[in-house]
This record gives C-alpha cells, structure tokens and sequence, in this order.
C-alpha cells in the first residue's frame, strides 16, 4: 500500500530521537481532497507518546501540486511555537504530490 492515498489529503509525522534516529511514523489525521485538519495537540501527543524530542510533518497534495497553502504554512507554525513551549523540534514539513515535493525548510518557510 502507498504511503499517501493518492484521492485525500492525509498527514503523518515521523518521530525522531535527539540524534536523528527513527523511533515511529503515525497517521495523525485524514481529510479531504484538498484538506486536512488537525490540532498541534493531535501531533504532539504523538510525539511525547513516542518518546520522542524531534520530528518531521509530511502530508500530501492530491492536486498535484506540493507548494504549502496558506493552511499548510499557518499550522506548521503553530506546531513549531507549541513544540517550542514543550521542549520539542519541528524538523521539516514536507508535502508530497505525486512525483514532486516541497520542504518547507529547504524553501526557507519554517520561520
């Protein structure tokens, strides 16, 4: 099975250790086809349940498209300022579509 259902947005986080080392990778919420949502609780409670100190967001674009909406770039902020408070790291938020994607660290949009 595909990681990402190409028909609605779905997004995970891979859960990391302060090294880097992979400790878990969970589905935290399914949408629709152009919407997912989610709280920074959803995600975070993921992240401590998992022991974890650092992650990565991923979610994919069924349009095709991996640039981040305005939604994408709102929540990724408010996931880093909640991490933040509770001594986490927001790694990346990587958006798949298809063949392409964006890291919205690489493209300077994580703050």
């Amino acid at each position: 099975r595909p990681l990402f259902n190409p028909l609605q947005e779905e997004l995970y986080i891979l859960v990391l250790s302060s090294p880097g080392h992979a400790l878990a990778c969970h589905l935290v919420a399914k949408g629709s086809p152009n919407l997912v949502r989610a709280t920074p609780a959803d995600v975070l409670r993921l992240v401590l349940l998992s022991g974890g100190q650092r992650f990565i967001l991923a979610h994919n674009h069924p349009s095709l498209d991996p640039q981040p909406s305005s939604d994408d770039l709102a929540f990724t902020r408010r996931v880093s300022q909640a991490a933040d408070l509770l001594g986490l790291a927001l790694v990346d938020h990587v958006i798949f579509a298809d063949t392409a994607y964006c890291s919205m660290r690489r493209e300077g949009l994580m703050g």
